[in-house]
């Protein structure tokens, strides 16, 4: 499933009765079993962390627990 805010596209697992999501054109929020995802359209923050930068037509791929990717790269959290 794909939901769509400030020009980022997050994929996220098919929704179930524990998740939630709210798109705007400012940004993107996305809340799973096991993650928590927003984006302002500039800076990516999953669970707490800053995954850095993002911008409009990045695709972030939330569907694998413990990974995050950004146009089918891994990324880390910034230190």
């Amino acid at each position: 499933m794909e939901i769509e805010g400030g020009g980022v596209t997050f994929v996220i697992p098919e929704k179930g009765a524990t998740a939630s999501s709210h798109s705007s054109a400012g940004g993107l929020a996305y809340q799973g079993p096991h993650t928590r995802a927003m984006t302002d359209g500039k800076t990516l923050t999953v669970n707490g962390q800053n995954y850095g930068s993002v911008r409009a037509g990045d695709v972030v791929d939330l569907r694998k627990k413990g990974v995050v990717e950004v146009n089918d790269l891994p990324r880390s959290p910034q230190l």
